[in-house]
């Protein structure tokens, strides 16, 4: 292998590096992805992924500020990516609000 070969693999990686630090989900389909059956037949996938305070108070029909209350008081868990300040949320968990609430659970 010559430099400019390696200085291509180097750029490619510090391209996935960057894609898997904006999205860590992607790291996580890969890791499912790898586990395969025997027969060589990858297994559905169910992946929960995860979107910005913005996202999920659309989601909710309330304002972002709501979102962060409702992760102060352990409604919803909060995900940080790495090299970024952004709290994330898993889909799964915003989905489950409704049903808490109608249940007495999210007070």
């Amino acid at each position: 292998m010559d430099v400019k070969e390696l200085t291509a693999i180097a750029d490619k990686l510090a391209v996935l590096k960057q894609a898997l630090d904006e999205k860590p989900e992607l790291l996580e389909f890969l890791r499912l992805l790898k586990e395969q059956d025997c027969d060589g037949v990858a297994r559905p996938v169910m992946l929960d992924p995860l979107v910005t305070a913005g996202v999920a108070a659309k989601m909710l029909c309330v304002s972002k500020g709501a979102v962060y209350r409702m992760a102060e008081k352990g409604l919803l868990h909060v995900w940080k990516t790495p090299n970024s300040n952004l709290r994330k949320f898993k889909v799964s968990e915003i989905n489950a609000l409704p049903q808490m609430v109608e249940r007495g659970q999210a007070s």
